[in-house]
């Protein structure tokens, strides 16, 4: 009884494992099915910039130089000097907030527009809220910019400045052997709100003056340390340097922040315009400065 009862429990077992050979030659002999492996990812990664970016102006009455270098494969500071009219010359220099294609977007959008609307105007408050006004309407991924944007008349050195969240710009006088900095009234910066009322700044400039713009890159540049350059070392540098060219004076400028802070985590743009001045055929328009009003501008280094 038992015997029978083992070799029935035998016979299933091979019957089995005959079953399980059967389906395992089956399975095999069938065509096999080849699965397409998925295509790899292929990153591109950009190149970083290897050469600064400058330009030279150069007109009579009027000289500037700028150098300005990329803190990443892209450098989002934007920057330009114009002479659309006769003895008149504007100028601006922006920062793009944030880093990517819509910053990129937003950059080169400030580009175009300032160009079209300094065409138009000579207003800054005009131009700066119509390129506001444009920006803001754009999908930016609420990307703005600083901007600091300036006209001189160069026969009487009338200075009108507006600064849209940007860094205060310096005049170095060598005439009173001064540095200060220009208090210009604090506006928002480009592209946040629509109907932002914009308002401008008067200076004068003697002949020999030297206004110098620059992005927050070079004042919030690091040590290793981790303290930043900062506004009173930039005054100190622009006051030692004695040459009159504005290139040498960007130069010296930026050796001093890189040897400060060798790293660029930021990009970094400086931007010097020496006015030498233009005799006017109109009386009206020669302006006489006093020295004691020159000397009540902001801070001071000397």
């Amino acid at each position: 009884m038992i015997l029978s009862h083992v070799a029935e429990s035998v016979t299933i077992a091979v019957i089995c494992l005959l079953a399980l050979n059967g389906l395992y030659r089956l399975l095999c002999s069938r065509p096999r099915i080849e699965v397409p492996a998925a295509p790899a990812t292929s990153y591109r990664y950009p190149k970083m910039a290897t050469q600064d970016t400058t330009d030279t102006f150069e007109i009579e009455g009027l000289r500037a130089y700028t150098l300005s270098k990329a803190g990443s494969a892209v450098n989002y500071d934007f920057f330009d000097v114009q002479n659309h009219c006769k003895n008149v010359v504007t100028f601006y220099l922006g920062d793009v907030s944030g880093k990517g294609e819509s910053a990129a977007d937003c950059r080169s959008a400030c580009r175009s527009l300032l160009k079209h609307a300094a065409r138009i105007s000579l207003d800054p408050a005009g131009v700066v809220a119509a390129v506001n006004e444009t920006l803001a309407s754009y999908e930016l991924d609420g990307r703005y910019a600083t901007l600091l944007y300036g006209r001189l008349d160069l026969t009487s050195g009338r200075l009108l400045l507006l600064s849209a969240g940007h860094p205060n710009p310096i005049r170095i006088s060598r005439r009173l052997d001064r540095t200060q900095i220009l208090e210009c009234s604090p506006c928002l910066p480009v592209g946040i709100l629509t109907g932002h009322d914009y308002v401008v700044s008067g200076f004068s400039l003697l002949p020999g003056d030297t206004l110098l713009l620059y992005t927050d890159g070079i004042t919030e540049a690091r040590d290793s340390n981790r303290q930043f350059f900062g506004e009173h070392n930039l005054m100190q540098v622009a006051h030692q340097a004695h040459s009159p060219s504005p290139q040498a004076l960007v130069d010296s400028i930026l050796r001093r922040v890189d040897s400060f802070s060798p790293i660029l985590c930021d990009d970094r743009t400086v931007m010097a315009i020496t006015y030498v001045g233009l005799r006017s055929e109109y009386s009206t328009n020669r302006m006489e400065v006093n020295p004691a009003e020159v000397s009540r501008l902001s801070l001071c280094y000397n």
